[in-house]
């Protein structure tokens, strides 16, 4: 009984013991008898303990379009990665994450045991290029940025009375002025034109030419011109414009009488004096000459038709004044002209008396004024005129001299 008691308080010392310090610390030794010795190993007080080695810590690199970019990022092995903030993409192009190595592995989400170089990736940008006519979708075709536009460009669509005149942005611009494709999305509208008819008329009832124009192109005139019996064609009413409206157009030609036209009317009927040549003459007993209304069967003439001619004046080539004169009438001749620093000399060519019946133009002669005006109050004169008024002073004192020596 006494040997248990004595084991037991053994137990509870070496219990006791074990709370206060490490087990790794002591060793424990049965004797014989059964009593346990327990002790502390010796210290070395110069020996240092023992410590864990720190996390070795890797880097990741960051490049974009060849160029550092941003802070240079530090993980232990097993961290998660945060990349930076992605880079601004170039015109056309998105940012398509971070790469590494030549195979262009996407950068790992955790750090590995080994540092990293990452560059920045992109791709071209998507751009969507739609084509509407008259308000209706007839393709869309989705394509990169850079690639060629001509070939999103679909066959030309076809409208009833209308004519397709290409595919404009909403600035005007023709889609064939996009070499490739730009940054941002398109929309082309098809633009119409509308077919209309031109139309010259010889008179309000009977038409000379007709054309079929498509609006914006130039409108055609008739390559020769009407005739009339009689006159001269003056032209198109109204004005001609250069290009063809949306509507249609009607042009009446103009005219004025031929003045040098003969005509002689017989039995009614007005007949070119040229178709019948002299025989007019002996029907009618009259001299046909340019401008005479002859009528067959009388022997009055039914009047003189007088043609004007123009007169133009010019002064140093350019127009002065011009008039409208009738042939064998005296030629009206304007006010004499000025020019600083010459005199106005007439006419050339001469004026003649009467009109002729041709044009005239006349241009204005001109003669320097003459400015050699002698100078009285030069030195050279007043030194004459003293020399003058010495001499003569002299000749006065001789002739006093004299008339008192005697």
């Amino acid at each position: 009984m006494k040997r248990i008691k004595s084991f037991l308080a053994v137990l509870l010392a070496f219990a006791f013991i074990l709370t206060a310090t490490p087990l790794s610390g002591f060793a424990a030794e049965v004797a014989d008898n059964g009593e346990t010795t327990v002790t502390q190993p010796e210290t070395n007080e110069n020996e240092t303990p023992e410590t864990e080695e720190p996390a070795k810590e890797y880097t990741v690199t960051y490049y974009s379009n060849g160029k550092k970019y941003g802070d240079t990022q530090s993980y232990k092995a097993g961290e998660a990665i945060q990349p930076p903030q992605a880079p601004e993409a170039e015109e056309g192009h998105i940012f398509n994450g971070w790469v590494i190595n030549e195979n262009q592995d996407k950068l790992p989400e955790t750090m590995p045991e080994n540092d990293l170089e990452a560059s920045a990736s992109w791709k071209l940008k998507d751009i969507n290029i739609t084509f509407i006519s008259d308000g209706t979708e007839v393709k869309k075709a989705t394509v990169p940025f850079g690639s060629s536009v001509e070939e999103t460009v679909p066959v030309d669509p076809e409208k009833e009375g209308y004519k397709f005149a290409g595919w404009f942005d909403e600035n005007g611009k023709n889609v064939y002025e996009y070499k490739t494709v730009p940054s941002s999305d398109l929309t082309f509208t098809a633009k119409w034109l509308k077919n209309a008819n031109v139309t010259y008329m010889m008179s309000k009832d009977k038409s000379f030419a007709a054309y079929e124009v498509t609006e914006g192109d130039k409108i055609p005139v008739p390559e020769k011109n009407p005739e009339k019996f009689a006159h001269k064609f003056k032209g198109w009413s109204p004005e001609i414009p250069e290009v063809m409206p949306a509507e249609d157009l009607v042009f009446e030609a103009q005219y004025e009488v031929d003045k040098d036209f003969v005509t002689v009317l017989i039995g009614g009927v007005l007949i070119a004096g040229g178709a019948i040549g002299l025989t007019a003459a002996a029907i009618t007993g009259l001299s046909i000459v340019g401008g005479i209304i002859a009528v067959i069967g009388l022997s009055s003439i039914v009047g003189n038709i007088t043609k004007t001619y123009k007169v133009t004046f010019k002064v140093d080539g350019k127009v002065y004044k011009t008039y409208n004169v009738e042939a064998g009438k005296k030629i009206t001749v304007p006010e004499a002209p000025e020019k600083e620093g010459y005199d106005f000399a007439g006419w050339t060519p001469e004026i003649p008396d009467k009109m002729p019946k041709n044009d005239l133009t006349f241009e204005a002669k001109w003669s320097a004024k003459d400015t050699d005006i002698p100078d009285t109050g030069s030195s050279a004169a007043g030194l004459a005129a003293f020399a003058a008024l010495a001499v003569s002073a002299a000749a006065a004192v001789l002739l006093i001299k004299k008339k008192k020596d005697k």
